[in-house]
């Protein structure tokens, strides 16, 4: 049946020009369960078995999120409490809400075209981003949380006469981020929940 399967995948692909490069190997697993079945009905219970759990155990880490990062998207304290189990160092395993803060000092102004990413934390389904760009000679500072790509907030900062000392904190407590620029608040984004390791966690530099 597995080989029957993994034919007819082939044969649809070859017969049509409607799959793209992204469908041309999905018969390639089919091919490789049934080599490994073909395998494993030489090899004693005990060793099949043996080979088979470590599979089984990160098929299931993969398939709790599910493909569209459904369940970080949805229930996020619930991915943090199972992606727990599978993350024993203490760097990578998930949080929820983590408090962040850092400062950065950056010149009044920066070349035109600038990019600056200031904070990037998170998984890529559910990933926040602080960044301060140079825009039409004005200085923009952009906070955008992409699990709701709509939910972003861009603010035109005050100019300053000499060094602009930024600091941002993330608020556990009100899911907010809050950007002060010489003391001064120039940006308030309230995000949502925030799912990140301490390892997933990005600060640019302090200085430039």
């Amino acid at each position: 049946l597995l080989m029957e399967s993994g034919a007819g995948i082939v044969l649809f692909i070859a017969g049509t020009g409607w799959s793209v490069q992204r469908y041309e190997t999905d018969f390639l697993p089919l091919f490789a369960l049934a080599a490994l079945v073909a395998a494993f009905a030489r090899l004693p219970g005990w060793l099949t078995g043996l080979l088979l759990v470590p599979g089984m155990i990160v098929s299931l880490a993969f398939g709790f999120n599910g493909p569209y990062d459904e369940m970080l998207r949805n229930k996020p304290a619930r991915y943090v409490r199972i992606a727990g189990w599978f993350s024993p160092v203490a760097r990578q395993k998930p949080l929820l809400n983590p408090s962040i803060e850092h400062s950065f000092t950056r010149p009044a102004v920066q070349p035109e075209g600038t990019r600056d990413v200031l904070i990037d934390a998170g998984p890529s389904g559910a990933r926040y981003e602080l960044r301060l760009e140079q825009l039409a000679g004005k200085p923009i500072l952009i906070s955008q949380f992409f699990h709701a790509p709509q939910n972003g907030v861009k603010n035109e900062l005050p100019p300053v006469n000499a060094a602009r000392q930024l600091r941002a904190e993330f608020d556990p407590a009100t899911l907010t981020m809050t950007v002060t620029q010489n003391g001064a608040v120039v940006l308030v984004h309230k995000l949502g929940p925030l799912v990140t390791a301490p390892s997933e966690i990005y600060y640019g530099p302090s200085t430039l």
